[in-house]
């Protein structure tokens, strides 16, 4: 089971580097663009 979530973690970290904005105004502007999408 620890094994599991191991993996689970690794996948999500992998995909989370793809979307990694390293800067600051891009990053500002897409979490502004999640925020919006969830509450619409």
């Amino acid at each position: 089971m620890t094994l599991t979530f191991f993996l689970v973690q690794v996948a999500i970290d992998v995909i989370i580097t793809f979307y990694y904005r390293p800067v600051v105004t891009e990053a500002f502007a897409y979490v502004q663009y999640v925020v919006q999408g969830e509450t619409s």
